[in-house]
């Protein structure tokens, strides 16, 4: 059979060496001799050799009668170290590599946190005037009221009547209505009086107030 074949074949290298021609078995006693090495080597054949070919198992004997068995044996049913630490390596990468997750999460974050301030940078802006004129309502010319003739920056002379009871913004809000470049956002004054006077500072005093009924008032861009 394969485990009596190796056997012999193990016994037949643990007496001869490989370095010198083989000799012929001795007479007598040879079979014994056979027998009780075969007897030991059995008992120190690992129990894997019986999974072996026979060819495998040869070979395994030619490697033990060398000296080497043992370590390559090693390699062959235990020499699994590269592949472990090949593993610890793995795992070592795909879990406890994070930070760089860490780092892209607190990017994120940060860029989020901007943005915020941004648009609470934004809301915090003062409203221009210009903006909330353009908010506010601007009624029909009454058909009564304080006379008023407004000189436009390109020469031009309109007259309106407005409520005498009404703001000066009112003037002001009717102005930037009718003013296409004044809805874009371009900045003017409104100039009355002798020497003419900014009417900026009486904007929430009546018309009637300041005495605008009848008289001529300057718009200039600024």
């Amino acid at each position: 059979t394969a485990d009596t074949f190796a056997e012999i074949a193990m016994d037949f290298c643990s007496r001869h060496s490989f370095d010198k021609p083989p000799a012929a078995p001795r007479p007598g006693g040879g079979g014994r001799a056979t027998s009780s090495s075969s007897s030991a080597a059995a008992s120190k054949k690992p129990a894997a050799m019986e999974n072996m070919s026979e060819e495998e198992q040869l070979q395994a004997a030619m490697r033990a009668s060398l000296g080497g068995g043992d370590k390559e044996d090693d390699n062959a049913y235990g020499g699994d170290d590269d592949d472990d630490d090949m593993e610890d390596d793995y795992e070592y990468n795909d879990f406890g590599g994070g930070d760089d997750d860490d780092d892209e999460d607190a990017d994120v974050g940060g860029d989020s946190s901007e943005m915020v301030q941004e648009d609470e940078a934004e809301d915090a802006k003062p409203t221009s005037l210009i903006d909330e004129l353009l908010k506010a309502d601007n009624p029909d010319e009454p058909a009564s009221g304080a006379r008023i003739q407004l000189r436009l920056p390109d020469g031009k002379r309109v007259v309106r009547k407005f409520n005498a009871a009404d703001a000066v913004r009112a003037i002001y809000v009717y102005f930037v209505h009718s003013n296409e470049e004044a809805k874009g956002g371009k900045e003017f004054t409104l100039m009355a009086g002798y020497p003419p006077k900014d009417l900026i500072d009486d904007i929430d005093s009546t018309i009637e107030a300041c005495k605008l009924s009848g008289q001529a008032i300057t718009v200039r861009w600024k």
